[in-house]
């Protein structure tokens, strides 16, 4: 089974989408060379947005972030990198002002629904490997967002080349070993749910470790509420 790359075209094997794990009929993938994420993924988002316009929105977790963020202040601009139906957008708009916020994300039905629900925002349907952003930005969210990037040092280099000089970026991530009970850090496809797309698995320390690597500076290292956004960093 292969999926097409949407730009170079050519044919993507199983491996070539997780090198060393399993992923049963190739809906999704990823395309190494171009760092390009192939059309099954988008078309699995959308379906999922259609069927449930709310998936995946959460106050809890966006009153955790707000509530974090707090102490650095008001930023001029906000991107929300895997903003989904604009709900986190939604909830900061009442509580920032006079910030713009941009949110970005794989779905063109996950924009659709965002820009009813946040018409003043800016909203861009693409991968954020391939997106050409004119600005920087004073605060970046990625909520449950990291785990998913195929090639992490790539996006991780791109967002920092996106993040103003006195930006900080608010990443959270779940803690994968809770929830598949995985004994060893990797890459693996979860299918309890459908979704079929790989996930790090990586405790604390290795995220830790990968965000030094980096170039990030931890600022603050938090504990969420759930399994699925245990892990949090504020970084810079």
């Amino acid at each position: 089974m292969t999926k097409i790359c949407s730009k170079c075209s050519q044919e993507l094997s199983i491996e070539q989408f997780v090198k060393d794990n399993r992923n049963p009929d190739g809906r999704t993938g990823y395309c190494y060379d171009c760092k390009m994420v192939a059309t099954g993924l988008i078309e699995q988002y959308d379906k999922t947005y259609q069927n449930d316009p709310d998936k995946w929105v959460s106050p809890e977790r966006n009153d955790f972030a707000y509530k974090s963020l707090k102490k650095y202040g008001i930023p001029r601009t906000l991107l929300d990198i895997g903003c989904g139906s604009g709900h986190t957008i939604r909830y900061l708009q009442w509580r920032l002002y006079g910030t713009k916020f941009y949110g970005l994300d794989l779905s063109s039905e996950a924009i659709r629904l965002a820009k009813i629900r946040v018409p003043e925002a800016t909203f861009i349907q693409g991968a954020l490997e391939e997106t050409d952003f004119d600005k920087q930005f004073d605060m970046i969210l990625l909520m449950g967002v990291i785990e998913h990037f195929p090639d992490l040092p790539t996006s991780l280099d791109k967002i920092r080349r996106i993040k103003s000089q006195i930006g900080v970026v608010y990443i959270e991530t779940p803690n994968m070993f809770a929830f598949t009970g995985k004994e060893e850090e990797g890459q693996y496809v979860i299918d309890l749910k459908g979704e079929e797309q790989p996930e790090w698995h990586y405790t604390r320390n290795t995220w830790e470790k990968i965000l030094r690597e980096n170039g990030y500076t931890i600022l603050d290292s938090l504990v969420g509420q759930f399994w699925y956004s245990e892990f949090v960093w504020i970084v810079q």
